[in-house]
């Protein structure tokens, strides 16, 4: 039912729903940036551009997240380990961005880093999302990461993302695992060790929608998702060790700072909160 709908407004060009707000008055610090400094747009005109780099998102598929403004929202930069990526980035490491959506997080990571992005890739099965994000960001002939259209569970001799196996040093999944329920999210986070490089201090980080008590959720589109708090998300990442005969650390950080601004009631449950995380191989 509710993919249906969903697949209704995207036929019609509607640009409506429960989803679908005005745009903000505001945007962080960051986020003003990433448009001034990388596209070049005049401070006055950032938030009438992003309205309508929204609108183009909206059309490919209407995530809560694009609705919402979400999704120029960074979050990488507030992860604890943003320095250590900055460094490998810098160093020539292999980079990936699953679930990249626009790649707003990576081209962020490259003006802020000064890398030059030619070891890093994103990955997102809607390629729509990364042709909005060309025209938006008006790097399609400078930037130099690879784009990858393909879903992270395609393997084989004619998966794009197989070909980055056990080469990658970082994994970046922001507001990824949650989209599956929790059977879903261990094979994710099986697959992406598959991906990493197999040895000690490789990365993987991110951060999901969570609850203050882990458990099932019914999403917007009517699947199933799996909330997690913070020893949940351990324990599942316990059983993927066992699973992959591999050890990781884990550390979380919780938040209740769920909008783009910092907004602490911007979801329906009031249970709802956004769960920082790292984990690192042993």
């Amino acid at each position: 039912m509710a993919d249906g709908i969903i697949q209704t407004i995207i036929k019609s060009g509607q640009r409506a729903g429960k989803y679908y707000e005005p745009p903000p008055s505001t945007v962080p610090p960051e986020t003003r940036r990433l448009f001034e400094e990388y596209v070049g747009i005049a401070p006055d005109q950032v938030i009438p551009y992003l309205a309508e780099f929204r609108d183009a998102l909206w059309d490919v598929y209407p995530w809560p997240c694009v609705g919402q403004f979400k999704f120029v929202s960074l979050t990488l930069h507030q992860q604890p380990s943003y320095a250590r990526v900055k460094d490998i980035v810098r160093a020539g490491g292999r980079y990936l961005d699953v679930g990249c959506a626009a790649g707003q997080d990576l081209r962020y990571l490259l003006l802020d880093s000064g890398a030059s992005g030619a070891n890093t890739f994103g990955l997102d099965k809607m390629g729509g999302y990364i042709d909005a994000a060309y025209r938006y960001f008006g790097d399609r002939d400078t930037l130099q990461t690879t784009f990858l259209v393909d879903d992270l569970f395609h393997a084989g001799p004619d998966s794009a993302v197989d070909a980055l196996r056990g080469t990658v040093d970082v994994v970046h999944a922001g507001m990824f695992l949650h989209v599956w329920d929790l059977a879903g999210q261990h094979r994710a986070c099986a697959r992406l060790v598959e991906l990493l490089a197999p040895r000690p201090g490789v990365l993987a980080l991110g951060n999901s929608v969570a609850r203050r008590t882990a458990g099932d959720h019914v999403s917007p589109e009517g699947t199933t998702m799996y909330k997690h708090d913070a020893d949940s998300f351990r324990r599942m990442w316990d059983d993927v060790g066992r699973q992959t005969g591999t050890r990781w650390a884990v550390r979380t950080r919780n938040s209740d700072a769920v909008g783009l601004n910092g907004e602490t009631a911007h979801w329906e449950d009031p249970t709802t909160t956004r769960l920082f995380w790292e984990v690192e191989r042993l």
